[in-house]
């Protein structure tokens, strides 16, 4: 191969056959600035695995734990979530999802929780008398360690239709709020990305300090933590910081879109961010 430019696709279209044949994971990982990040990612979701960053060699161990949990642990594999509207309501997003209609790939999951942030417009009811409807219909296919036999798990989600405004306060979720907030302030890591590629440092630093007042508004929904506000708002600081005093520099622009990869770990199946604040 001397001579010749080996490009990301010849190296996936290389590993992909035998990767899949043998069923194998390939957990990728990369530390600090200095690493082909495309490419660290397509490898990982490739094989249904984890990509990894980490942003100091302090957060190592917590990689390492991380990757054994989901090697070693595993409850589940293979799982696919399916979501679709009912009764007049659709599915408008799948935060960390681009393509509905394949399904949610979640790969394999580890003992705990795993949350999806979805927004779905909820149609009217057809008649003044009706108090609740099911709204939206999930399906999750998976498999168990040894079983070849794919699984599947239904059900419906129904909303209820009220007018009083103390109970609609009584029934907020503040972990799903904090989530939201998280999710909806992700969106601008995009619009960051291209105002740096195209020169547009006030641009950039304008949306960073709305995003910013998101994740501000975010961390006092997030008692609990799940939605790790706190540390992505700490995150975005830093960086807003960094790109004012060093500009628009090769490695202000990594550091953004390691933010942005911050940012998807809430919501996107195959990304964890490991950092050490």
């Amino acid at each position: 191969n001397e001579g010749r430019y080996i490009s990301n696709e010849d190296i996936l279209a290389h590993l992909r056959p035998s990767l899949r044949a043998f069923g194998i994971k390939v957990f990728t990982a990369g530390v600090g600035d200095d690493f082909n990040e495309a490419l660290m990612r397509e490898i990982a979701e490739m094989t249904l695995a984890n990509y990894f960053f980490i942003e100091d060699t302090a957060s190592i161990l917590r990689f390492i734990q991380t990757a054994l949990c989901f090697i070693l642990a595993p409850v589940v594999f293979d799982v696919t979530l399916q979501i679709q509207g009912l009764n007049g309501s659709m599915v408008t997003k799948a935060y960390g999802y681009s393509d509905l209609s394949r399904g949610i790939l979640l790969g394999d999951l580890p003992p705990g929780r795993k949350g999806i942030v979805a927004e779905v417009s909820v149609a009217e009811p057809s008649e003044r008398d009706v108090r609740s409807v099911k709204f939206l219909k999930y399906t999750v296919l998976f498999q168990y360690a040894g079983d070849t036999l794919c699984r599947r798990v239904t059900g419906k989600v129904a909303v209820r239709y009220t007018s009083s405004v103390k109970r609609v306060a009584r029934s907020v979720n503040s972990s799903v709020v904090a989530k939201a907030l998280v999710a909806r302030s992700a969106v601008a890591d995009k619009q960051i990305i291209n105002a740096m590629e195209t020169g547009d440092k006030a641009q950039a630093l304008s949306l960073m300090e709305k995003q910013i007042g998101k994740l501000v508004e975010a961390e006092k929904y997030d008692q609990d933590g799940g939605a790790m506000a706190a540390l992505l708002l700490c995150d975005a600081q830093r960086t807003t910081e960094r790109l004012r005093k060093e500009g628009l520099s090769s490695a202000v622009k990594k550091k953004v879109h390691h933010h942005d990869h911050m940012m998807a770990a809430n919501f996107d199946g195959f990304t964890y961010v490991a950092t050490n604040l």
